[in-house]
């Protein structure tokens, strides 16, 4: 019973946290802007829909997927004059579906965890159970990302995979709150499997884990919001998603920028150097 009901706390605290995120960035940011006048915007004359403007509150809340996805489905014709313009047709669909699907593997992970199928120490006092194993576990299950989804999203480039996958994703040159989640199901759960794998490689802490889905999950949302935020001297940046979102062909890593400057894909500002990455078109 406390398997079970952990297992789908990890659920809720997953589906929840993501909402909480998006939600406080829509607002922080995005409540009254225009495109004129977001200077705090990666792409300032790109933005398309700023719905939440002074006096529109139910516009506001329609960044929300479940009531978008509901707004179209029994109210299409009010939906179309005041859901977010310019958005894909089944993006609050797709929103949904993957990110059940990502809190079905939080839950799973868990899960697996509790019954000893990871080698996830769950006491401090075991091997590897210190200070230093923590830090260096994290680091690894963090460069194992960083270069396992530079890969997978470097594969979604391939010609046929990207016409017929992940351009879905692509639909947004210049994302905003929840536009994350608009991928192609079959793109997502591969990318699931790399994000969580960490669990099931690693004999790290468990609160190593958490610490790191703290981070993917953070800049995730943020490498999609719209709005540049970062860490000194570029270390971080939420432009350089952005690019990739603007140009296509630069900026695969996610979420640190130094395997594409390993690889020659990065393109933009990095450690105070600029670098400008060669360019294919596809």
């Amino acid at each position: 019973m406390f398997r079970f009901a952990l297992s789908w706390a990890i659920f809720a605290v997953q589906l929840c946290g993501y909402f909480a995120l998006n939600g406080s960035i829509a607002a922080l940011f995005y409540s009254g802007a225009t495109p004129e006048t977001a200077e705090w915007k990666c792409q300032p004359a790109v933005g398309r829909s700023f719905p939440a403007k002074a006096g529109t509150a139910w516009e506001a809340a329609l960044w929300w997927p479940p009531a978008e996805a509901l707004a179209k489905a029994l109210w299409p014709e009010w939906a179309a004059q005041h859901c977010r313009r310019g958005r894909h047709p089944d993006a609050p669909a797709l929103a949904l579906l993957n990110l059940a699907q990502i809190c079905l593997f939080a839950a799973a992970t868990c899960d697996a965890a509790l019954l000893g199928h990871t080698p996830m120490l769950m006491a401090w006092g075991q091997e590897g159970g210190s200070w230093a194993a923590w830090g260096g576990w994290l680091a690894a299950a963090y460069a194992w990302e960083n270069v396992a989804e530079w890969v997978w999203h470097r594969v979604m480039h391939f010609p046929w995979l990207y016409r017929n996958v992940h351009h879905l994703h692509h639909f947004n040159k210049s994302p905003e709150p929840f536009d994350d989640m608009l991928i192609h199901p079959v793109e997502a759960v591969g990318y699931y499997i790399i994000l969580y794998s960490p669990a099931f490689l690693f004999p790290m802490h468990v609160s190593v884990f958490l610490a790191y889905m703290a981070i993917m999950g953070v800049t995730g949302v943020l490498d999609h919001c719209g709005a540049v935020l970062g860490l000194p001297l570029s270390l971080y940046d939420t432009r350089h998603h952005d690019h990739h979102h603007e140009l296509v062909d630069v900026n695969f890593g996610f979420p640190s920028a130094a395997i594409d400057v390993l690889c020659g894909t990065f393109h933009g500002e990095c450690c105070g150097r600029r670098i400008l990455a060669k360019r294919h078109v596809y």
